[in-house]
């Protein structure tokens, strides 16, 4: 996000293709946020697990060549 929390959209420069198929790391999730949505205002509850475990995104090898 921009400095005034703006999101700002710009093309993809070639130079920076090699940075998309990076390899994901491991993260931890140790809970999650349940969202609510009631008269009209957002809220949301934490959820913490019992056990914290590892996770980490398959790897995408997508062809930005084109």
């Amino acid at each position: 996000m921009g400095s005034e929390g703006k999101l700002i959209i710009s093309p993809l420069k070639d130079e920076l293709i090699d940075d998309i198929n990076q390899t994901n790391d491991s993260f931890k999730v140790f809970g999650r946020l349940v969202p609510s949505f009631q008269s009209g205002k957002w809220s949301f509850e934490e959820k913490l697990f019992d056990e914290t475990k590892d996770i980490r995104f398959p790897d995408d090898k997508l062809d930005w060549s084109q």
